[in-house]
C-alpha cells in the first residue's frame, strides 16, 4: 500500500506541519507540496478529500477510484498566527485516528 497526499495547487511543506508530524516520529522533511495532476490516475483505488473545493478536482482526476469526503478546516488558514501550531496538532491528531480506524478496517469516512 502506498498513501500520497495531493492539493489542488503546488505551496511550500509548512513549516508547522513538518513539526507536529516530527512530534508524533514521522519525518516528512523530504517531502514536497504535489497537485492532483502530478499523481498518475491509474495507480489510485482510493481517495480521502479533506476540502470541499476539492471534491469536483479529485472526481475529475480519479474516475475510477471510490471516493471519501471527511470534511476538515484547513488549519494553516486560521487568521491568528499563534493558534496555528495548535490547531494543526488538532488536525494531525483527528487525521491519524481516522486513518488508524481506516487501516484496521472499520473504514469510517465521517
Amino acid at each position: 500500500m502506498r498513501v500520497l497526499s495531493a492539493g489542488l495547487t503546488r505551496t511550500m511543506v509548512n513549516a508547522e506541519v513538518l513539526s507536529a508530524l516530527s512530534e508524533i516520529g514521522l519525518d516528512a522533511s523530504r517531502q514536497s507540496s504535489k497537485t492532483l495532476e502530478d499523481v498518475r490516475s491509474d495507480v489510485v483505488d482510493e481517495v480521502i478529500v479533506l476540502a470541499e473545493d476539492a471534491w469536483t478536482a479529485a472526481a475529475r482526476q480519479f474516475p475510477n477510484a471510490v471516493h471519501h469526503f471527511w470534511p476538515m478546516d484547513d488549519p494553516i488558514g486560521i487568521p491568528d498566527p499563534g493558534l496555528i501550531p495548535a490547531a494543526v496538532r488538532s488536525t494531525r491528531d483527528e487525521l491519524q485516528a481516522r486513518l488508524q480506524t481506516w487501516f484496521q478496517g472499520g473504514k469510517v469516512c465521517h
